[in-house]
């Protein structure tokens, strides 16, 4: 995301690809791979100064991740990073390929950091640690 031309081609291919990967039987896993790879572009981003592109592309980024009841706010703890969140995303990873031993990791790593994993029909609840 060096200039704003190219910013929009790469939110847009990223897009393109997430709904790919969603039409392909619900590749969520897939789709989740190209969230990864536009986060990337978006710190990329901010990294080089190109703020405005950035917070367009993190806009899309949430937008896309919410399909998939990422970035949630009401049922989860106000103020956690983007690397928490970067956690509970491999966690669930780990769980959909039933990678037990990594996803016991993960959550093991979450609650070093203070953060309770409660998993439930509607997905992972993050809770404070007391």
């Amino acid at each position: 995301m060096r200039s704003g031309r190219s910013a929009a081609r790469g939110v847009a291919e990223a897009e393109r690809l997430f709904h790919e990967a969603m039409d392909d039987d619900f590749n969520s896993a897939k789709a989740l791979g190209h969230l990864f790879d536009l986060a990337r572009d978006v710190n990329r981003a901010f990294d080089e100064g190109a703020d405005r592109e950035a917070r367009s592309a993190a806009q899309t980024l949430k937008r896309l991740g919410g399909v998939l009841g990422l970035f949630w706010e009401a049922s989860g703890p106000r103020g956690l990073g983007p690397q928490i969140m970067a956690l509970v995303v491999s966690r669930e990873e780990a769980r959909k390929a039933r990678d037990w031993n990594r996803a016991d990791e993960i959550r093991a790593e979450l609650l070093s950091q203070g953060v309770l994993v409660e998993d439930g029909a509607s997905g992972p609840r993050l809770k404070r640690r007391s």
